[in-house]
């Protein structure tokens, strides 16, 4: 008799998640709380994704600014809100045209929302930036601070921009 689709695809939070053992194995379960796809083998739980757990944790988080046909003000901020802990990995830059912009992350809990400068994740280490150049990946996070365990308000703002009139910087970062 085969199963009901609830019983092999099950989601919640992390905290309510059945013992591997009290499933069926291949039963999948999806921690809403922490965005992890797990698959019983029906004795533990083990990461899962259709690209055989390649990146299944990984995401892409993206602050798109345009300049509306001029170049971006310094000051200009996107607000955003990542609803669970994660560490960022890598950071990307990618511009309309070739020209200088530098960025700068702020971040905090929500119940301190919003983050300011002295929120900066940056620290000392060296902020993003395209120095005439059109793009950049593989930045680095030398003395940031990239871990986060639990969800966080962030806003990115620019510091500087010159030429530049639509830029998008990449956070990819791994769910905790």
């Amino acid at each position: 008799m085969a199963s009901r689709l609830q019983d092999v695809i099950q989601r919640g939070l992390a905290s309510a998640k059945p013992a591997a053992t009290t499933v069926a194995p291949g039963t999948l379960y999806f921690s809403s709380d922490t965005g992890v796809l797990e698959r019983s083998d029906g004795s533990a739980w083990a990461s899962y994704s259709a690209a055989s757990g390649v990146g299944a944790n990984t995401r892409a988080i993206a602050f798109t600014f345009d300049g509306q046909g001029s170049a971006i003000a310094a000051n200009s901020k996107i607000y955003a809100y990542v609803p669970y802990g994660f560490t960022i990995t890598d950071a990307t830059i990618v511009a309309d045209a070739a020209g200088s912009i530098t960025f700068d992350v702020w971040m905090a809990a929500l119940a301190s929302y919003p983050p300011t400068i002295a929120n900066t994740i940056i620290g000392g280490g060296t902020k993003p930036q395209l120095a005439s150049a059109d793009h950049a990946g593989g930045l680095a996070l030398t003395g940031w601070t990239t871990t986060f365990a639990g969800a966080r308000a962030v806003i990115v703002n620019v510091d500087s921009c010159a030429v530049i009139k639509k830029a998008q910087l990449v956070l990819t970062v791994t769910v905790l």
